[in-house]
């Protein structure tokens, strides 16, 4: 049969013999290459790239830790146990990584998994004026559902954070129902470059015609590669709910098994996720923003 394999960030090995048979164990081509294993099946196997974000998310709630002794160039401390730290290599992560499993009180160590989109980048309207087509709603019946609503439900207010690339704020599909949002990218461009946050908060605007329901727009992803980490994303969900999201909707791919998937972010989710508390306190912006800064756009 054919096979290919391309290596960059990421790679994947295809083979059209349904028998698969390799020389070489993946286990040993992946350590082999600094890479490790995504995604095995019967006709393809996905290697990723080690420690590409070369940040480690580190969850030692009894042990006080100080990053510079693991490298790090910098480090983040939420005061509830979590450490972020960045490094200046792969190298220096992958050995950070190992010390820190060794270290007692340690109760987990995680490399930040990159999570993107796997859509192609869309058009952006030519001006602010320009007319969008509204029919995918009407085609699927996504609009009928309004007509059941009473004028008491279409007037609750219900803010719905879309976890995205952001949004295109002078989109017409968009007016007057983009609340003031914020970016998980550090220094990242806040408007929507990409085109998917634009593209999903249009949806539900289209699909809520004459409601009070607002768009929160949070970037986790870039606006210009669409491309995040699992700490952003779980940055991003705990910023929504302080900040009165009712309905998160996150549109990604990435990465993620129960051997090294994100502890944090299981944590995140476990923490607001279904019944959300009547009352919820606010994350200062001086917890999660200051996590925020520590991004490296050029690891993603």
């Amino acid at each position: 049969g054919t096979a290919s394999m391309e290596i960059q960030n990421s790679a994947k090995f295809s083979s059209s013999d349904s028998s698969n048979d390799l020389f070489l164990p993946a286990e040993q081509i992946a350590e082999e290459l600094g890479y490790r294993i995504a995604h095995q099946d019967d006709s393809s196997i996905t290697f990723v790239k080690s420690f590409q974000t070369m940040r480690l998310i580190v969850q030692s709630p009894k042990t006080v830790l100080q990053g510079n002794e693991y490298g790090a160039i910098e480090t983040i401390d939420d005061g509830d146990g979590t450490y972020v730290m960045q490094f200046d290599s792969i190298e220096n992560t992958k050995a950070a990584y190992e010390m820190l499993l060794d270290t007692k009180g340690v109760e987990s160590v995680e490399e930040d998994l990159i999570v993107a989109l796997e859509e192609v980048p869309m058009e952006q309207p030519d001006s602010a004026a320009e007319q969008y087509l509204s029919w995918g709603s009407q085609r699927i019946g996504a609009d009928e559902w309004l007509n059941d609503m009473t004028e008491e439900q279409k007037n609750r207010p219900v803010v719905v954070a879309v976890l995205d690339t952001m949004a295109y704020s002078d989109h017409s599909a968009l007016s007057g129902r983009l609340l003031d949002g914020t970016s998980m990218m550090g220094s990242e461009n806040q408007e929507d470059i990409y085109g998917h946050g634009t593209h999903v908060s249009g949806i539900i605007t289209d699909a809520t015609k004459g409601t009070q329901v607002k768009i929160l727009p949070v970037q986790v992803l870039s606006g210009t590669t669409g491309k995040g980490s699992a700490l952003g994303a779980a940055l991003g969900i705990q910023w929504a709910v302080s900040h009165g999201a009712d309905v998160i909707n996150i549109s990604l791919s990435g990465e993620y098994s129960y051997a090294n998937g994100s502890h944090y972010l299981d944590k995140v989710t476990k923490s607001w996720w279904w019944p959300l508390p009547e009352t919820i306190p606010p994350i200062p912006d001086s917890t999660v923003l200051p996590m925020c800064r520590i991004f490296s756009a050029s690891a993603l």
